[in-house]
């Protein structure tokens, strides 16, 4: 049977604003199981790097917020620390860039709490039989204390998954920092010889000192590298580049048991959505966002994260690309947008492992609402 995914696009008028919609779309798909009095609602959140312009902005948070609050339920805002160099390393940066981009208590309409501590070892231990095997798993704890869980994603590209969505939002985001190190484990870039100028700039954003520049190429050592990609990110002249092997697969699959190990401890209490608009290339810990690649198309949420998620980027390619973005010439409708993107990512590899594990199906149906 396929999972329900409920849609709506941007239209709105001064009887029913985007936001009143969006609380409709919120309550068909099943926002009042998670939203029950005098119980914590974990609103998990990606408050978007400083100088990044494309993040969810605030208001959609802040009415998911004013929706809970009015059925009694105590919501409250989250997202733990990352592992790369950046404005939310710790708590108390993370947090001023949270205020910084809208997510004080005046914008988003209640409290934000970072999930896994000041320095990121707040963390719980969850133990977990995948496909036969048992792992741990290291998740932010202030996450797992909550009743309920909304899992609210804006969605776009991803240089290392293909796309970001919901399955990423809550299995990268949700880890500890030591989650993210093992989630990120054996994903070691190289270095272009011929294309880097030596100009440190891996070196710089690296925290943990595994790249010299040392005769004028920069260098990484594996045995210090986390694999969290900062120095791709950083790298002006695109020397830096992932191992296109079976560390990005890992990767992929490690994000997505991440995602499905969280979600589990709800007891079916999680709803997922997917903002689709300012699609841009690249993720939000990205300290600068590229035009967006399709013009903005809707929100879809349901229980079902696969669902959720491959609904999603159904939506992007089935849409005409923008002239003049990071898409080229590939923006006729109907083309793979995250492939032309990044030809050598297979973002298919969060959905068909979310299926074998039981995350969730890629077989769903699109309700729209009006």
């Amino acid at each position: 049977m396929p999972s329900d995914v409920y849609f709506i696009d941007f239209r709105a008028s001064m009887r029913r604003t985007l936001l009143d919609r969006f609380a409709d779309l919120l309550m068909s798909a099943g926002f009042g199981a998670l939203a029950e009095k005098k119980k914590l609602l974990a609103i998990k959140m990606h408050f978007g790097e400083i100088g990044n312009t494309a993040f969810l902005r605030p208001y959609f948070a802040r009415r998911a917020a004013e929706e809970a609050q009015k059925r009694g339920a105590i919501p409250y805002l989250t997202d733990c620390n990352t592992l790369y160099v950046g404005s939310r390393g710790r708590a108390p940066e993370h947090l001023y860039a949270a205020f910084l981009n809208g997510y004080d208590y005046l914008g988003a309409g209640c409290p934000v709490i970072i999930g896994d501590g000041v320095r990121g070892d707040t963390e719980t231990i969850i133990h977990k039989r995948i496909l036969n095997e048992e792992k741990q798993f290291y998740v932010g704890s202030e996450i797992l204390r909550a009743d309920g869980l909304l899992v609210l994603s804006h969605f776009k590209g991803h240089d290392q998954t293909g796309f970001g969505g919901c399955i990423k939002n809550l299995g990268m985001g949700g880890g500890s920092r030591r989650g993210k190190l093992a989630i990120h484990s054996g994903n070691t870039p190289e270095v272009d010889t011929d294309a880097c100028n030596g100009c440190a700039s891996c070196e710089r954003w690296c925290s943990t000192g595994a790249i010299r520049v040392d005769g004028g190429v920069a260098k990484i050592d594996p045995n210090l590298c986390i694999g969290c990609g900062q120095c791709i990110i950083a790298c002006p002249e695109g020397a830096t580049q992932n191992q296109w092997d079976a560390s990005v697969e890992q990767l992929n699959r490690s994000i997505t048991e991440y995602c499905y190990t969280i979600a589990s401890q709800f007891g079916g209490r999680v709803l997922f959505v997917n903002v689709i608009n300012q699609v841009s290339p690249n993720c939000d810990c990205w300290a600068v966002s590229d035009a967006p690649i399709v013009p903005d198309i809707g929100i879809v949420a349901g229980t079902d994260a696969v669902a959720v998620d491959n609904a999603a980027v159904d939506l992007v390619n089935q849409s005409a690309g923008v002239a003049g973005s990071a898409l080229g010439d590939n923006i006729a409708p109907g083309t793979d947008k995250f492939r032309a993107i990044f030809p050598n990512i297979d973002w298919s590899l969060q959905l068909s492992h979310g299926e074998k594990i039981g995350l969730g199906s890629r077989n769903y149906k699109l309700i729209k609402l009006r």
